[in-house]
C-alpha cells in the first residue's frame, strides 16, 4: 500500500483512497543500471492508474468495489525480453474522451472512425493528455510519450493491450506493457556478476511501503 508522505499527498489531492500494490515479480530482478529509469517509468506509470484510472472511494462503493482500488504489477520475460505489465482494477482506458480530444486537436477526422487500438496508442503521442484540470500529478506537459522515450533509451517498447472484450465501449479495463532487454534483468536462482536491484527497492523509492503491500513471488527458469 502507498503509505509515505508522498503517496498520502497524491491520493488525498485527487480524493482517493491509498491503493493496493500487487506485486508479482515471479523472482525476478532488474540491474542497477537500469533502476533510475524503472523508477521514472514506474513512478509515472502508477500516478496515471491513481490519476486516471482508479475511481474515489465513493464511486467504487456505488459500484460495489472496495474503497480503495488495486494496482497490479507483474515482472516475467517472453521472447527474451524483460516484461513488466502494471493495470488497475479502476474504470479503464477513457477511448470516448481520447476520441474527443484527438477530434478537437485535429489529429483525426470525424469521417474517420478509430478503433480502440488505434485510439488507445494516442496516449504515447507527445504532449496528448486526458487530464481535465492542471495538478501536481498531471497536465505539466510529462506524459506516456516521456515514458516510452526513458523506456526506448533502454532499447524497449511499451504496449497498451485491452485485458477485456468490449469493443467500441467508452472505458475498456487495459494493461500498460513495458519490455526492456532480458540482459537487463536476471533471475534470482541464477548465477550473476553484476550489481542487482530488487523490484521491491524500486518500489520502496517511490514511496510504496512493501511491508503492507500484497506481494507474491513465484520463481521462474530464466
Amino acid at each position: 500500500m502507498i503509505d509515505t508522505k508522498r503517496g498520502r499527498v497524491l491520493a488525498n489531492e485527487l480524493g482517493k483512497a491509498p491503493p493496493i500494490i500487487n506485486v508479482q515479480d515471479n523472482g525476478y530482478v532488474v540491474r542497477t543500471q537500469v533502476a533510475g529509469t524503472l523508477k521514472n517509468v514506474f513512478m509515472h506509470l502508477l500516478r496515471n492508474s491513481v490519476d486516471h484510472g482508479l475511481e474515489t472511494p465513493e464511486e467504487r462503493l456505488a459500484q460495489k468495489k472496495s474503497a480503495a482500488g488495486t494496482i497490479y504489477l507483474e515482472m516475467d520475460v517472453k521472447d527474451n525480453m524483460l516484461r513488466i505489465k502494471l493495470s488497475d482494477d479502476g474504470r479503464g482506458l477513457a477511448l470516448a474522451r481520447i476520441r474527443k480530444i484527438a477530434l478537437e486537436k485535429g489529429l483525426i477526422n470525424a469521417d474517420k472512425p478509430l478503433d480502440d487500438d488505434n485510439a488507445a496508442s494516442l496516449i504515447l503521442r507527445p504532449g496528448f493528455t486526458t487530464a481535465q484540470s492542471v495538478t501536481e500529478v498531471s497536465g505539466r506537459g510529462v506524459g506516456m510519450d516521456a515514458v516510452l522515450n526513458f523506456v526506448k533509451h533502454e532499447g524497449g517498447k511499451i504496449e497498451i493491450g485491452f485485458t477485456d472484450d468490449k469493443v467500441g465501449a467508452e472505458f475498456r479495463q487495459f494493461e500498460t506493457v513495458v519490455y526492456l532487454p532480458k540482459v537487463l534483468s536476471e533471475n534470482v536462482e541464477g548465477f550473476h556478476f553484476h550489481p542487482l536491484r530488487r523490484s521491491d527497492d524500486i518500489l520502496m523509492e517511490m514511496g510504496v511501503d512493501t511491508s503492507m503491500e500484497t506481494k507474491i513471488t513465484n520463481s521462474i527458469a530464466s
